[in-house]
């Protein structure tokens, strides 16, 4: 498996970027597993001496742009900013040359440019950000995390049954419970978004 990282977005990039992949390097040993890191190629390679690296598990593909997170138009940044490393990183993914993305940049960038790069699976009408929330015993994935501002009852289903499929894969738990965030327990609260969302999810 070979991940792309774009090691220029986020705080601290590249640097915290590349000691992220030694770490993940580290504790992923299956040499079939790789990083791909992708961003301004010198300031990687200058980046990399300060970080004990296996370079055997790792590339470099130039890309000499960068989205900041104030971009003025992020969700044309795949059709104004080709060249920049999130882009180039969701093109790899597209191109089979990575099985997946990974960037601490610009949300709405990432989002828009996997959206028409990518594409949606069959059947979805929207995608999501999740993301897993650790707890004392285990955790727990939230979706969606601000993607989307103005979602309809079938997009909140939708989320439940890709978070359920998630979590099934990477946790390992056949039959996941899924819950609805609203303002009480019982059934009849909530707003008419909630209440309509609750019906398909039941």
């Amino acid at each position: 498996m070979k991940i792309a990282l774009d090691t220029m977005g986020g705080d601290n990039a590249p640097l915290s970027n590349i000691n992220g992949a030694k770490l993940f390097l580290e504790n992923h040993p299956d040499t079939k597993v790789s990083v791909i890191l992708v961003g301004n190629k010198d300031k990687i390679e200058n980046n990399i001496k300060k970080v004990d690296l296996d370079l055997n598990r790792i590339e470099i593909v130039h890309a000499p742009d960068i989205i900041s997170m104030d971009e003025p138009k992020p969700a044309f940044a795949f059709k104004n900013k080709p060249n920049s490393s999130l882009v180039k990183a969701i093109q790899l993914v597209n191109n089979n040359d990575a099985q997946a993305v990974v960037s601490a940049g610009n949300t709405a960038a990432l989002l828009s440019s996997s959206l028409f790069i990518l594409g949606k699976i069959k059947g979805i009408k929207r995608p999501t950000l999740a993301t897993f929330i650790p707890t004392q015993t285990d955790g727990f994935i939230l979706s969606d995390v601000g993607a989307n501002t103005d979602v309809r009852p079938i997009h909140i289903l939708q989320f439940g049954i890709m978070a359920s499929l998630y979590v099934k894969n990477i946790k390992k738990i056949d039959n996941p419970r899924i819950g609805l965030l609203n303002i009480g327990s019982e059934e009849n609260k909530g707003n008419n978004l909630t209440l309509s969302a609750y019906r398909l999810l039941e």
